[in-house]
């Protein structure tokens, strides 16, 4: 092989696995959109956990899943997903793929996971804080009431994060503005 034939191979291989990836992120998104209750979750979730993949793949199959699980009638097969990768240390996850599964969790309603959520009100992304803000209002769990308070205080910096706080205090309260 000549030098040149040898860097046209080269370059025909990083092109087809650019390409791999891009198809990946298609597919992952498309899931999301079709966001058909039927999906198994454990495709999405071998991908979200899987290192080697992008941080737009992850993302993205983060987002399809939640979306899926809005359109389940069952939300109990996502929850250990959700779980799985909340229970990592706060920044070791993609931003993107933590506000999915706190969105995930809050979506269940379900008292138990106030605490998994609560310590995202400190994560470092303001998008983070505000998506458990979110879910600390729709879990309705009123000992969460000192988390949200943090994130409306002056050490939070975000008027984004501020608002969607007061939001959930107010839905704590019962839909009235105490502010």
């Amino acid at each position: 092989r000549t030098p040149a034939k040898v860097g046209l191979v080269q370059r025909d291989r990083r092109r087809h696995a650019h390409q791999r990836q891009r198809n990946r992120v298609n597919a992952a998104f498309g899931l999301g959109l079709l966001a058909d209750p039927n999906t198994p979750p454990s495709y999405l979730t071998r991908v979200i956990q899987n290192e080697a993949f992008s941080d737009g793949l992850r993302g993205g199959a983060a987002w399809s899943l939640y979306k899926i699980q809005e359109a389940a009638a069952e939300k109990a097969p996502f929850a250990a997903a959700w779980q799985t990768i909340l229970d990592q240390p706060l920044e070791s996850t993609n931003a993107n793929v933590s506000v999915s599964a706190i969105r995930g969790l809050g979506q269940r309603r379900r008292e138990a996971d106030a605490d998994i959520i609560k310590r995202y009100v400190s994560h470092p992304v303001p998008k983070v804080r505000q998506a458990a803000a979110v879910a600390l209002g729709r879990l309705g769990v009123r000992s969460t009431h000192e988390a949200l308070l943090a994130l409306i205080g002056p050490a939070e910096d975000n008027p984004n994060v501020r608002l969607t706080a007061r939001k959930a205090l107010q839905e704590l309260s019962g839909g009235i503005d105490r502010g």
